[in-house]
């Protein structure tokens, strides 16, 4: 399966704060540190199973790999690198009103 969504910040929601509950929690270093967002682009119509997410109007979606072979082709200038840097920055500073503590790698 592949998870998608129309906004950065849906795609983290609907991955890695999938499990952290609506109130708040931990995102450990080990849960995104091999994470890497990337930026696709629908080469050909697919079917879809789509999500509201709870307080936004960003979509989210669910991909099933045996239905949606050689759909995507990746943004080759776009990624996201959440274990370090800037990439790391954003994702605490996403985190952070929604009460998830990012917690960092030793």
């Amino acid at each position: 399966m592949l998870y998608a969504a129309a906004t950065g910040e849906a795609a983290v929601a609907e991955t890695l704060l999938h499990e952290v509950l609506a109130s708040g929690g931990l995102l450990p270093y080990d849960a995104y540190a091999r994470t890497v967002m990337a930026r696709l682009t629908v080469t050909r119509p697919v079917k879809v199973k789509l999500g509201v997410l709870h307080g936004n109007d960003a979509k989210a979606y669910v991909f099933f790999g045996d239905r949606c072979e050689g759909a995507f082709i990746q943004d080759a200038t776009f990624g996201r690198l959440f274990a370090i840097g800037t990439d790391q920055l954003w994702l605490i500073d996403l985190c952070a009103p929604l009460h998830v503590d990012v917690l960092l790698g030793g």
